[in-house]
């Protein structure tokens, strides 16, 4: 095996392992060096019985490597895919995604991210947050057309910890919102049901067992973040006449994605950290604090798996994480754009018979 370690400081420091399998056995590689330095620096790639392969640290926009091609092409022709450990470091890491972008000369996934790095000055890069916005909404077909969405629906699974049972519960789930901030979530699992919806004004909470159900409203600022996430249209497409103030912070890494690091504020102090796709303007991750009973929770929402219906792009999977641990993790089937449904509908109800 080989140690895989990051030059990022005076002493290069063991970050995990790599195996290669380069035929019938797997071969044991060696030291794979890159310098964290904003220059380019050459890095040598040395193999087991000797050999060595020079490569080069690419900064241009981050710190990364291009793997050699005959390393390359030699591991795919020897399906030298398989054995990987590098999933402790990096999740999602996949020594073929990474040999298979080599191939196609696209830059490797970053080994090492510590801080964002500014937008370069030259090339396809948009230079503000205005812009990047923009970018945004003409890639969901343009203000005009979203205007012309007024209510989608997805059916899916979700699962979620549950502290009661000390582990995860998978439900079926329905999620149904229509514009401007109408919201209507049900949840079904072993004969029970849970409903939790928002009229634009009051936000409530329905358990529906197998011979009763009762409804709480929901009030202080879990009411507070339920409205908030029942917007139709996010923060990002009506920015100006929500008064939201934009910076662009710079550049980061979602897996092998590059994305652009939006902060939006709004007027009541909300702060959130919106990762937009720099080839899709799709967004990848959602970050903002919330307080609860005192405490400031990080909240971390991470979309995937984009399908466009109408014009518009939606995540197929979409994980929340509180704290650096994840608490729900949905996953859509199907999708339904503009479908008929009335606003009494999510209203809370008014008699607590079974419904």
């Amino acid at each position: 095996m080989t140690h895989l370690r990051v030059t990022d400081g005076p002493q290069p420091t063991p970050v995990t392992h790599l195996w290669v399998t380069d035929g019938p056995q797997p071969t044991p590689m060696t030291h794979l060096r890159v310098n964290g330095s904003h220059q380019a620096t050459p890095v040598t790639l040395e193999g087991a019985n000797g050999s060595h392969w020079p490569m080069v640290a690419i900064p241009y926009s981050f710190k990364r490597c291009l793997l050699p091609c005959n390393v390359v092409l030699s591991t795919v022709y020897y399906s030298a895919v398989s054995m990987i450990s590098l999933n402790k470091l990096v999740p999602g890491f996949s020594l073929k995604s990474l040999c298979l972008a080599c191939m196609l000369l696209v830059v490797g996934t970053p080994l090492v991210h510590a801080e964002l790095l500014p937008i370069p000055e030259r090339g396809r890069y948009l230079k503000t947050a205005e812009a990047l916005v923009d970018a945004y909404i003409e890639a969901n077909g343009g203000k005009d057309h979203i205007k012309t969405i007024s209510s989608v629906r997805m059916i899916g699974k979700v699962t979620e910890d549950n502290e009661q049972s000390k582990g995860a519960i998978t439900y079926d789930v329905v999620l149904i919102k229509k514009r401007p901030s109408l919201r209507r979530m049900i949840l079904r699992w072993q004969g029970r049901a849970i409903h939790i919806g928002y009229n634009g004004e009051t936000a409530w909470r329905r358990i529906v067992g197998e011979n009763a159900a009762e409804t709480t409203i929901i009030t202080g600022k879990d009411a507070e973040q339920f409205a908030a996430d029942s917007q139709f249209d996010g923060p990002l497409v009506h920015w100006q006449e929500r008064s939201i103030k934009l910076e662009l912070l710079g550049l980061d890494m979602i897996g092998r994605s590059e994305c652009y690091v939006l902060r939006t504020t709004e007027t009541n102090g909300t702060v959130t950290d919106t990762y937009i796709d720099t080839r899709t303007f799709t967004e990848l991750k959602v970050v903002n604090e919330r307080s609860v009973d005192g405490k400031v929770e990080k909240i971390e929402t991470l979309m995937s798996g984009y399908r466009k219906y109408d014009s518009i792009w939606l995540a197929m999977r979409i994980q929340r994480s509180v704290n650096g641990k994840i608490s729900s993790d949905m996953v859509v089937e199907s999708v339904d754009i503009n479908f008929g449904v009335f606003n009494d509908y999510f209203d809370p109800p008014k008699t607590d018979g079974v419904k």
